[in-house]
């Protein structure tokens, strides 16, 4: 009977050996699946990580696009206003040109009628001296 008792308890000792082992190998196999779970999560988030960069290299390139066609703009309003104002100060020289030479004209015309006046009315003290 010893025997026997011996038997079975190395049988059951067996099949709890089984057991545990099954259960370390189904452990083993759960955390083999974390490992993966954790391994493509890792990837995915390296992955949104060259998608954020990627997404930042062209923000920066639009946004460098956009500075440069602004500073265009600008040098080019820049180059029509000045066009503009030099245009304007042409056109101011002009008018300064004219009004010095409409005073000139106006004041020349003056003397003009002065030397007249001044000349009728010596013609008519001769005239009356003659008469």
């Amino acid at each position: 009977m010893d025997m026997e008792l011996l038997s079975a308890i190395s049988d059951m000792m067996d099949q709890k050996i089984s057991g545990i082992d099954r259960k370390i190998s189904d452990m083993d196999q759960k955390i083999s699946d974390m490992d993966q779970k954790i391994s493509d999560m890792d990837q995915r988030i390296s992955d949104m990580d060259q998608r954020i960069s990627d997404m930042d290299q062209k923000f920066d390139e639009k946004l460098k696009n956009t500075e440069n066609m602004i500073l265009d703009e600008l040098g080019r309003t820049r180059s029509i206003l000045e066009d503009r104002i030099d245009r304007m100060q042409n056109n101011i020289d002009e008018m300064n040109q004219y009004y010095r030479i409409t005073k000139l004209e106006n004041d020349n015309t003056i003397l003009i009628l002065r030397l007249v006046d001044g000349l009728s009315k010596r013609v008519e003290e001769l005239e009356m001296k003659t008469a």
